[in-house]
């Protein structure tokens, strides 16, 4: 089962060239990297959300931001849309 993952975007003022969302499954360490486009807010992961852990970093000219704090989903949901909002 696939996940949608969305988060609200950066202020333009940031000049966020990318986004890089993180996430893995409890029982793993090693946390499976995406690389998405500053102007999007979405991304399609082609596992389930249910029992793994998601974070989020905007990187500009300066690099990478800090994550956020990550967030866990629980291992049975039915119909969640998963939201990590990132501050600046």
């Amino acid at each position: 089962v696939a996940t949608t993952v969305e988060w609200p975007l950066l202020p333009e003022s940031d000049k966020v060239q990318m986004y890089v969302l993180e996430h893995r499954a409890t029982n793993q360490t090693n946390w499976t990297r995406v690389e998405i486009a500053g102007t999007t807010n979405r991304v399609v992961i082609p596992d389930s959300a249910f029992g793994r852990w998601f974070r989020l970093a905007g990187v500009n000219a300066t690099g990478q931001g800090e994550w956020s704090d990550p967030v866990k989903l629980p291992e049975k949901i039915i119909g969640l849309k998963l939201i990590l909002e990132i501050t600046p």
